[in-house]
Protein backbone atom coordinates (compact mmCIF):
# COMPACT_ATOMS: atom_id res chain seq x y z
CA UNK A 1 0.00 0.00 0.00
CA UNK A 2 1.22 3.45 -0.80
CA UNK A 3 2.39 5.35 2.25
CA UNK A 4 0.74 8.76 2.32
CA UNK A 5 3.44 10.38 4.44
CA UNK A 6 6.23 9.09 2.21
CA UNK A 7 4.39 9.79 -1.01
CA UNK A 8 4.91 13.57 -1.16
CA UNK A 9 2.90 13.68 -4.42
CA UNK A 10 5.88 12.60 -6.48
CA UNK A 11 5.65 10.65 -9.73
CA UNK A 12 2.87 8.08 -9.33
CA UNK A 13 4.75 5.64 -11.56
CA UNK A 14 7.44 5.32 -8.88
CA UNK A 15 4.90 4.04 -6.36
CA UNK A 16 2.39 2.28 -8.61
CA UNK A 17 4.47 0.57 -11.28
CA UNK A 18 2.63 -2.61 -12.24
CA UNK A 19 1.33 -1.09 -15.50
CA UNK A 20 4.91 -0.18 -16.46
CA UNK A 21 6.37 -3.66 -15.96
CA UNK A 22 7.39 -5.67 -19.01
CA UNK A 23 5.28 -8.63 -17.86
CA UNK A 24 2.14 -6.48 -17.78
CA UNK A 25 2.90 -4.93 -21.16
CA UNK A 26 3.68 -8.27 -22.85
CA UNK A 27 0.58 -10.05 -21.53
CA UNK A 28 -1.73 -7.15 -22.37
CA UNK A 29 -0.29 -6.91 -25.90
CA UNK A 30 -1.03 -10.61 -26.47
CA UNK A 31 -4.52 -10.29 -25.04
CA UNK A 32 -5.35 -7.17 -27.05
CA UNK A 33 -4.12 -8.81 -30.26
CA UNK A 34 -6.41 -11.75 -29.57
CA UNK A 35 -9.38 -9.50 -28.77
CA UNK A 36 -8.83 -7.22 -31.76
CA UNK A 37 -12.33 -6.17 -32.94
CA UNK A 38 -11.13 -6.17 -36.57
CA UNK A 39 -11.62 -9.92 -36.73
CA UNK A 40 -11.42 -10.83 -40.42
CA UNK A 41 -13.03 -13.87 -42.00
CA UNK A 42 -9.58 -15.40 -42.45
CA UNK A 43 -8.66 -15.07 -38.78
CA UNK A 44 -12.01 -16.53 -37.69
CA UNK A 45 -11.55 -19.52 -39.97
CA UNK A 46 -7.99 -19.97 -38.71
CA UNK A 47 -9.21 -20.13 -35.11
CA UNK A 48 -11.91 -22.65 -36.06
CA UNK A 49 -9.30 -24.76 -37.84
CA UNK A 50 -7.05 -24.60 -34.77
CA UNK A 51 -9.91 -25.71 -32.56
CA UNK A 52 -10.84 -28.57 -34.92
CA UNK A 53 -7.19 -29.62 -34.87
CA UNK A 54 -7.23 -29.69 -31.08
CA UNK A 55 -10.44 -31.77 -30.98
CA UNK A 56 -9.16 -34.26 -33.56
CA UNK A 57 -5.91 -34.81 -31.69
CA UNK A 58 -7.20 -34.77 -28.11
CA UNK A 59 -8.23 -38.41 -28.23
CA UNK A 60 -4.74 -39.39 -29.35
CA UNK A 61 -3.26 -37.16 -26.64
CA UNK A 62 -5.49 -38.74 -24.00
CA UNK A 63 -4.39 -42.24 -25.00
CA UNK A 64 -0.69 -41.39 -24.84
CA UNK A 65 -0.95 -39.26 -21.70
CA UNK A 66 0.74 -36.33 -23.44
CA UNK A 67 -0.37 -32.70 -23.42
CA UNK A 68 -1.17 -31.08 -26.74
CA UNK A 69 1.00 -28.14 -27.70
CA UNK A 70 -2.06 -25.97 -28.43
CA UNK A 71 -3.65 -26.87 -25.09
CA UNK A 72 -0.38 -26.22 -23.26
CA UNK A 73 -0.01 -22.82 -24.96
CA UNK A 74 -3.51 -21.65 -24.07
CA UNK A 75 -3.30 -23.12 -20.58
CA UNK A 76 -0.05 -21.27 -19.83
CA UNK A 77 -1.46 -18.00 -21.16
CA UNK A 78 -4.60 -18.35 -19.05
CA UNK A 79 -2.46 -19.03 -15.98
CA UNK A 80 -0.43 -15.89 -16.68
CA UNK A 81 -3.60 -13.86 -17.15
CA UNK A 82 -5.02 -15.24 -13.93
CA UNK A 83 -1.90 -14.22 -11.99
CA UNK A 84 -1.92 -10.76 -13.55
CA UNK A 85 -5.60 -10.37 -12.64
CA UNK A 86 -4.71 -10.83 -8.98
CA UNK A 87 -1.85 -8.32 -9.24
CA UNK A 88 -4.09 -5.78 -10.95
CA UNK A 89 -6.73 -6.14 -8.24
CA UNK A 90 -4.11 -5.43 -5.55
CA UNK A 91 -2.77 -2.44 -7.47
CA UNK A 92 -6.26 -1.02 -7.93
CA UNK A 93 -6.79 -1.35 -4.19
CA UNK A 94 -3.55 0.48 -3.42
CA UNK A 95 -4.27 3.32 -5.86
CA UNK A 96 -7.83 3.58 -4.53
CA UNK A 97 -6.51 3.92 -0.99
CA UNK A 98 -4.31 6.83 -2.09
CA UNK A 99 -7.21 8.57 -3.86
CA UNK A 100 -9.53 8.02 -0.91
CA UNK A 101 -7.00 9.29 1.64
CA UNK A 102 -6.33 12.45 -0.34
CA UNK A 103 -10.01 13.11 -1.01
CA UNK A 104 -11.37 12.32 2.44
CA UNK A 105 -11.55 16.00 3.52
CA UNK A 106 -12.80 17.15 0.12
CA UNK A 107 -15.46 14.41 -0.25
CA UNK A 108 -16.27 13.38 3.35
CA UNK A 109 -19.44 11.47 2.33
CA UNK A 110 -18.19 9.79 -0.84
CA UNK A 111 -16.24 7.05 0.93
CA UNK A 112 -19.34 5.71 2.70
CA UNK A 113 -21.52 5.96 -0.39
CA UNK A 114 -19.23 4.56 -3.12
CA UNK A 115 -17.20 1.45 -2.29
CA UNK A 116 -16.19 0.28 -5.75
CA UNK A 117 -12.76 1.74 -6.73
CA UNK A 118 -13.82 2.16 -10.38
CA UNK A 119 -16.99 4.09 -9.51
CA UNK A 120 -15.14 6.11 -6.86
CA UNK A 121 -12.50 7.20 -9.39
CA UNK A 122 -15.19 8.16 -11.91
CA UNK A 123 -17.02 10.20 -9.27
CA UNK A 124 -13.86 12.10 -8.33
CA UNK A 125 -13.10 12.83 -11.99
CA UNK A 126 -16.68 13.94 -12.63
CA UNK A 127 -16.84 16.41 -9.73
CA UNK A 128 -13.37 17.79 -10.34
CA UNK A 129 -11.75 20.21 -7.91
CA UNK A 130 -14.81 22.42 -7.51
CA UNK A 131 -16.85 23.42 -4.47
CA UNK A 132 -20.28 23.97 -6.01
CA UNK A 133 -21.46 20.48 -5.03
CA UNK A 134 -23.16 20.49 -1.59
CA UNK A 135 -21.14 17.50 -0.36
CA UNK A 136 -17.78 19.09 -1.26
CA UNK A 137 -16.35 20.94 1.72
CA UNK A 138 -13.07 22.25 0.33
CA UNK A 139 -10.76 22.39 -2.66
CA UNK A 140 -7.56 20.40 -2.80
CA UNK A 141 -4.26 22.14 -3.60
CA UNK A 142 -3.97 22.06 -7.39
CA UNK A 143 -0.75 20.02 -7.32
CA UNK A 144 -2.39 17.42 -5.09
CA UNK A 145 -5.54 17.26 -7.18
CA UNK A 146 -3.54 16.74 -10.38
CA UNK A 147 -1.95 13.67 -8.78
CA UNK A 148 -5.37 12.46 -7.61
CA UNK A 149 -6.73 12.98 -11.14
CA UNK A 150 -3.78 11.01 -12.53
CA UNK A 151 -4.42 8.24 -10.01
CA UNK A 152 -8.09 8.10 -11.07
CA UNK A 153 -7.00 7.65 -14.69
CA UNK A 154 -4.72 4.82 -13.55
CA UNK A 155 -7.61 3.05 -11.80
CA UNK A 156 -9.72 3.32 -14.95
CA UNK A 157 -6.85 2.01 -17.09
CA UNK A 158 -6.22 -0.94 -14.78
CA UNK A 159 -9.93 -1.72 -14.68
CA UNK A 160 -10.03 -1.77 -18.50
CA UNK A 161 -7.06 -4.15 -18.54
CA UNK A 162 -8.79 -6.36 -15.97
CA UNK A 163 -11.90 -6.59 -18.12
CA UNK A 164 -9.86 -7.52 -21.21
CA UNK A 165 -8.07 -10.25 -19.26
CA UNK A 166 -11.38 -11.64 -18.03
CA UNK A 167 -12.76 -11.67 -21.56
CA UNK A 168 -9.65 -13.48 -22.83
CA UNK A 169 -9.85 -16.09 -20.06
CA UNK A 170 -13.53 -16.68 -20.87
CA UNK A 171 -12.75 -17.21 -24.57
CA UNK A 172 -9.96 -19.69 -23.88
CA UNK A 173 -11.68 -21.75 -21.20
CA UNK A 174 -12.76 -24.36 -23.75
CA UNK A 175 -9.07 -25.14 -24.35
CA UNK A 176 -8.03 -25.03 -20.69
CA UNK A 177 -11.02 -26.65 -18.99
CA UNK A 178 -13.24 -28.39 -21.56
CA UNK A 179 -15.00 -30.57 -18.97
CA UNK A 180 -15.72 -27.67 -16.62
CA UNK A 181 -17.13 -25.76 -19.60
CA UNK A 182 -19.29 -28.77 -20.41
CA UNK A 183 -20.81 -28.69 -16.93
CA UNK A 184 -21.41 -24.96 -16.39
CA UNK A 185 -20.59 -23.20 -19.67
CA UNK A 186 -17.58 -21.06 -20.64
CA UNK A 187 -18.48 -17.84 -18.88
CA UNK A 188 -19.39 -19.43 -15.54
CA UNK A 189 -16.34 -21.71 -15.81
CA UNK A 190 -14.10 -18.65 -16.19
CA UNK A 191 -15.75 -16.95 -13.22
CA UNK A 192 -15.30 -20.01 -11.01
CA UNK A 193 -11.65 -20.45 -11.97
CA UNK A 194 -10.75 -16.77 -11.49
CA UNK A 195 -12.61 -16.58 -8.17
CA UNK A 196 -10.87 -19.75 -6.94
CA UNK A 197 -7.46 -18.46 -8.06
CA UNK A 198 -6.64 -21.26 -10.49
CA UNK A 199 -8.07 -24.44 -11.99
CA UNK A 200 -6.05 -26.50 -9.51
CA UNK A 201 -7.38 -24.48 -6.57
CA UNK A 202 -10.92 -25.00 -7.82
CA UNK A 203 -10.26 -28.74 -8.07
CA UNK A 204 -9.18 -28.80 -4.41
CA UNK A 205 -12.18 -26.85 -3.09
CA UNK A 206 -15.08 -28.52 -1.29
CA UNK A 207 -18.24 -28.46 -3.39
CA UNK A 208 -19.97 -26.45 -0.65
CA UNK A 209 -17.42 -23.66 -1.14
CA UNK A 210 -17.81 -23.75 -4.91
CA UNK A 211 -21.53 -23.15 -4.41
CA UNK A 212 -20.69 -19.86 -2.67
CA UNK A 213 -18.26 -18.48 -5.25
CA UNK A 214 -19.68 -15.21 -6.54
CA UNK A 215 -21.44 -14.23 -3.33
CA UNK A 216 -20.51 -11.16 -1.26
CA UNK A 217 -17.02 -12.30 -0.23
CA UNK A 218 -15.94 -13.32 -3.74
CA UNK A 219 -17.22 -10.72 -6.19
CA UNK A 220 -14.65 -7.91 -6.01
CA UNK A 221 -12.46 -9.13 -8.86
CA UNK A 222 -15.29 -9.71 -11.30
CA UNK A 223 -18.07 -7.34 -10.29
CA UNK A 224 -17.25 -4.52 -12.73
CA UNK A 225 -16.95 -6.87 -15.72
CA UNK A 226 -19.78 -9.33 -15.29
CA UNK A 227 -23.37 -8.42 -14.56
CA UNK A 228 -23.45 -10.52 -11.41
CA UNK A 229 -26.24 -9.63 -9.00
CA UNK A 230 -24.81 -8.83 -5.54
CA UNK A 231 -24.80 -11.96 -3.43
CA UNK A 232 -25.73 -14.36 -6.26
CA UNK A 233 -23.44 -17.35 -6.73
CA UNK A 234 -21.94 -18.00 -10.16
CA UNK A 235 -23.42 -21.53 -10.19
CA UNK A 236 -26.85 -19.87 -10.19
CA UNK A 237 -26.06 -18.22 -13.53
CA UNK A 238 -25.96 -21.54 -15.39
CA UNK A 239 -28.79 -22.41 -17.76
CA UNK A 240 -29.57 -25.64 -15.94
CA UNK A 241 -30.00 -23.80 -12.63
CA UNK A 242 -32.19 -21.10 -14.17
CA UNK A 243 -34.51 -23.65 -15.75
CA UNK A 244 -34.85 -25.77 -12.59
CA UNK A 245 -38.03 -25.68 -10.55
CA UNK A 246 -37.89 -23.18 -7.70
CA UNK A 247 -38.12 -25.83 -4.99
CA UNK A 248 -35.36 -27.88 -6.68
CA UNK A 249 -32.80 -25.14 -7.26
CA UNK A 250 -30.75 -25.96 -4.15
CA UNK A 251 -30.42 -29.59 -5.24
CA UNK A 252 -29.36 -28.52 -8.73
CA UNK A 253 -26.85 -26.04 -7.32
CA UNK A 254 -25.28 -28.72 -5.11
CA UNK A 255 -25.08 -31.17 -8.02
CA UNK A 256 -23.46 -28.58 -10.32
CA UNK A 257 -20.90 -27.66 -7.66
CA UNK A 258 -19.98 -31.32 -7.10
CA UNK A 259 -19.67 -31.99 -10.84
CA UNK A 260 -17.67 -28.77 -11.31
CA UNK A 261 -15.09 -29.94 -8.77
CA UNK A 262 -14.79 -33.34 -10.48
CA UNK A 263 -14.54 -31.67 -13.90
CA UNK A 264 -11.84 -29.30 -12.62
CA UNK A 265 -9.86 -32.27 -11.30
CA UNK A 266 -10.13 -34.05 -14.64
CA UNK A 267 -9.09 -30.91 -16.53
CA UNK A 268 -6.19 -30.26 -14.14
CA UNK A 269 -4.88 -33.78 -14.72
CA UNK A 270 -5.63 -33.58 -18.49
CA UNK A 271 -7.41 -36.93 -18.16
CA UNK A 272 -10.19 -36.15 -20.64
CA UNK A 273 -9.04 -33.47 -23.10
CA UNK A 274 -12.10 -34.11 -25.29
CA UNK A 275 -14.40 -32.66 -22.62
CA UNK A 276 -16.80 -35.59 -23.00
CA UNK A 277 -17.18 -36.07 -19.24
CA UNK A 278 -18.53 -32.56 -18.74
CA UNK A 279 -20.99 -32.74 -21.61
CA UNK A 280 -22.13 -36.27 -20.76
CA UNK A 281 -22.66 -35.80 -17.03
CA UNK A 282 -24.76 -32.69 -17.56
CA UNK A 283 -26.93 -34.39 -20.19
CA UNK A 284 -27.35 -37.47 -18.01
CA UNK A 285 -28.39 -35.31 -15.07
CA UNK A 286 -31.04 -33.62 -17.21
CA UNK A 287 -32.32 -36.96 -18.59
CA UNK A 288 -32.50 -38.65 -15.17
CA UNK A 289 -34.11 -35.68 -13.43
CA UNK A 290 -36.66 -34.40 -15.91
CA UNK A 291 -39.05 -33.78 -13.03
CA UNK A 292 -36.68 -31.13 -11.62
CA UNK A 293 -37.26 -28.83 -14.57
Amino acid sequence: MANKEGFNHNNLDIVFKLHKTQRYIDIMNKVEDDLDPIYTYTSIMKELEDFDHVLINRKKSSETGSVLKDDSKYHQMVLECNTLLGDIEKEIGNVHNFIRDECRLKFPELESQVHDPFLYARAVKYTGNHVYFPSIKRRLPEEVFQKVFQACDLVLTLDTSKNKLLEYVTRRMVYVAPNLCGVVGREVAAKLMVAAGSLESLADMPASDVQLLGTENNISLLSSHYSNKFGVAYIEETDVFKTARRDMKMLVSRHLAEKSVIAARIDSARDDPSGSYGRTCLQEFRNKNIDLF
